[in-house]
């Protein structure tokens, strides 16, 4: 069985395979909150380096900022 995920109407991913459900299946809730606390750390990275090539420029301390202010974008979207 697959399941179908859909963030809001902007992003669309075909489906989550098989596999990985099984493996999330098999996970202690600890263990998904580990997960989840990676997946975030990740994606705030990706953004920041996204940040960066928009902004080549600017220091950290302005990326760390515009991190920020994008999620509370973010936030208040309900991504």
């Amino acid at each position: 069985m697959e399941i179908p995920i859909k963030l809001n109407n902007m992003m669309k991913f075909n489906k989550l395979p098989q596999y990985r459900i099984e493996i999330y299946k098999k996970m202690t809730p600890e263990q998904k909150i580990e997960e989840a606390i990676q997946l975030t750390d990740l994606t705030y990275e990706i953004m920041k380096e996204g940040l960066r090539h928009q902004n080549p420029n600017a220091d950290e301390e302005t990326i760390q900022k515009l991190a920020f202010e994008r999620m509370q974008i973010c936030r208040k979207k309900g991504f």
